[in-house]
């Protein structure tokens, strides 16, 4: 017999039948929460948005013989494996970073696995003085590296920064950290206002107002703005905050902003392996030992036990970017008689007024790399000034290639970096067809060497260092184009990929505001950014020190 149901009896029906259901369900849920368990509850960023509107339970349930294992999200997915647990293991339980690299066959040796942003997950740890620590709770403890282990580590290196403002910053930090056997203090002398951010001990963390840090630029806007800045780094005229061992003939004027920096360290004592591989270098050259390889040999005998850091500046947007146009280096960085007064940058600043006088003045990074097949530096020297907007990558490594492997007077600078690092994430995506072209350039300028063990040796190396988290980069979503575009256009060409836009990705949602707004609502912002992208140099230090992890760790 077949009963009919009206409309309203089926939906009392349906609602009983729901009202038991969940009446069930909360029996259930209670038993599971009085159950011995270990429940967590992590929020989870949703790939598909960027934004942190789901939650995840998971956890694993005791019931005597019988193990529940539980993953549910709220918005209705599933989530069976996380990839950060909501509890990590204490840090000290965790092995060494170095340890890691350091074992034979280690497949993370290169230690790239420290900055991949799906592995890797990081925390920020918060000092008394206002500053944080880097550590990854997940994956391994890192070094703290004293000057001594870096010196020695970076013995008889070249490392070249190339890229925008946040470059040069972690350039200078570096230097710094070389130079003087510490960091710079880790907050800026921000307007002359009395600093807020002390120490344990109440000791006061920001630069003195009469010593200006050199990762803030901001802290030269009293005493004389860009120019002292530059000149100061330079040498100035009693040889500057590195005492006369960073050459810098930098200079801003209306029409160029021209910045190339090396720096080069006191030598340590010349050891066995440095003597092995003078030697070395000298038997491979012996042959063709021509002026130029002469000239080269005789600087790597000055250079040995020295660790040696250049930085050359590139900005604007595409495809209207600018490549610092320069001067040779003289060499007064080895023995710290570089100097750089106020009429040594007037005389650079007309010439830069001018856009005269250079050395190299490419129209581009690529055509600096390509070997000079335009421009003013050319391998034969003897082309004129073109400078020029509007460049197309697609073909331009092919261009006069019979001087493709030769070397140009920018490369000559440089002929002896063995490690590259380039950034331009502040002025817009770097496009793929530029990252096409420019990364083969970077790696074939530094190429990989075999390693005595086996493989290839962790020492010449290329990578794209991406862009670090604030309100810009986070608004143009240029993390997610360089570790889905870039990343893999890097790795096409052997050279590598240093997320540091996933290590400080959390600090573009710190809000920046002009004029700031009533009350102290930005001071957690000025405890990371000094302007609206900059950060306050502490930044750089744990950037610099996580380099040295990926650098320094390997044995090989």
């Amino acid at each position: 017999m077949v009963r009919h149901y009206s409309k309203k009896s089926l939906r009392a029906i349906i609602s009983l039948f729901m009202a038991m259901s969940l009446a069930t369900m909360n029996i259930l849920w209670t038993l599971l929460l009085s159950s011995r368990s270990e429940i967590s509850v992590e929020v989870l960023e949703d790939p598909s948005d960027n934004s942190f509107d789901s939650f995840n339970v998971s956890g694993v349930l005791d019931l005597g013989d019988v193990i529940v294992s539980r993953s549910l999200s709220v918005n209705g997915t599933t989530n069976p494996a996380s990839s950060s647990p909501a509890s990590p293991p204490p840090i000290s339980s965790l092995p060494t970073c170095r340890s890691l690299m350091n074992t034979p066959n280690s497949p993370f040796a290169n230690g790239a696995f420290l900055t991949r942003r799906r592995t890797t997950p990081i925390q920020w740890k918060l000092r008394h003085d206002g500053s944080r620590e880097l550590l990854l709770p997940h994956t391994c403890r890192l070094h703290r590296y004293t000057p001594l282990e870096t010196r020695r580590c970076l013995r008889n290196d070249h490392l070249l920064f190339l890229g925008d403002s946040l470059t040069r910053y972690q350039f200078l930090s570096l230097a710094h950290f070389l130079h003087s056997g510490k960091w710079p203090p880790r907050f800026g002398a921000r307007d002359n206002v009395p600093c807020r951010f002390l120490d344990a001990e109440g000791r006061e963390a920001c630069s003195p107002p009469e010593e200006p840090n050199i990762c803030a630029e901001g802290d030269w806007l009293d005493q004389g703005g860009w120019p002292a800045f530059l000149q100061n780094l330079g040498g100035g005229n009693d040889g500057g905050v590195f005492d006369g061992r960073m050459e810098s003939r930098s200079v801003r004027s209306s029409v160029n902003s021209v910045e190339n920096m090396q720096y080069v360290s006191p030598p340590l004592p010349l050891e066995e392996e440095d003597r092995r591989e003078l030697t070395s270098f000298y038997e491979r050259n012996k042959e063709t030992m021509a002026n130029y390889d002469a000239e080269k040999y005789t600087q790597r005998s000055l250079w040995a036990g020295r660790t040696k850091l250049s930085f050359v500046f590139e900005h604007g947007w595409e495809p209207n970017d600018v490549f610092s146009p320069g001067w040779n280096f003289t060499g007064c960085a080895y023995s710290g008689h570089c100097r750089y007064g106020p009429e040594d940058y007037q005389r650079n600043f007309v010439k830069a007024e001018n856009n005269t006088g250079f050395d190299w003045n490419h129209s581009s990074i690529v055509e600096a790399f390509d070997g000079g097949a335009t421009g003013s530096d050319s391998t034969d020297f003897n082309s004129t000034n073109s400078k020029s907007t509007n460049i197309t990558y697609t073909n331009i490594n092919s261009t006069n290639s019979a001087k493709k492997k030769k070397k140009n007077v920018f490369q000559h600078q440089f002929f002896d970096a063995n490690y590259v690092f380039y950034n331009r994430g502040l002025w817009g995506k770097l496009s793929l067809d530029k990252a096409d072209v420019l990364f083969p350039l970077l790696r074939e300028f530094v190429p990989p060497i075999h390693s005595k063990h086996g493989g290839f040796s962790q020492k010449n190396r290329c990578f794209y260092r991406s862009t670090t988290g604030c309100e810009r980069s986070q608004e143009g979503d240029i993390g997610n184009w360089e570790h889905e575009i870039v990343r893999k256009a890097a790795f096409r060409s052997g050279c590598e990929y240093l997320d540091f836009h996933h290590v400080t990705e959390e600090f573009g949602d710190l809000q920046y505001a002009f004029p700031k707004p009533p009350g102290d609502d930005m001071f957690e912002y000025w405890s990371v950014f000094w302007d609206s992208v900059h950060y306050q140099p502490w930044v750089y230090e744990e950037l610099n020190n996580l380099l040295l992890n990926i650098l320094c760790n390997s044995s090989s």
